[in-house]
């Protein structure tokens, strides 16, 4: 086997690996003062489904939506690939 082909398993291994443990988490919820000055939870998921689990999760009793946004990394994970982000502002009810 060649150093040129090893270093691509290697790379092709990684990729599995780290894309396996980032698809455990795949939202992240930080407590924030909305804009009108109430508590709300501000989450990050990397797909719309993943938000709306995170969001039933994180509020049991059922949530409000306050606000949405996309956002688009064009390198994606180590450059292979574009990256979407879907972020999401909720107020518990």
């Amino acid at each position: 086997m060649s150093c040129g082909s090893e270093i691509a398993m290697i790379r092709i291994l990684l990729t599995v690996l780290i894309t396996a443990a980032m698809a455990a988490c795949s939202y992240h919820a930080t407590r924030v003062v909305g804009p009108d000055g109430t508590p709300a939870i501000a989450l990050r998921c990397r797909t719309p489904s993943a938000c709306y689990k995170a969001a039933g999760k994180k509020c049991p009793g059922g949530y409000e939506q306050l606000d949405e946004a996309s956002s688009v990394d064009n390198g994606g994970f180590l450059g292979m690939g574009t990256a979407i982000k879907k972020d999401w502002l909720i107020r518990c009810r």
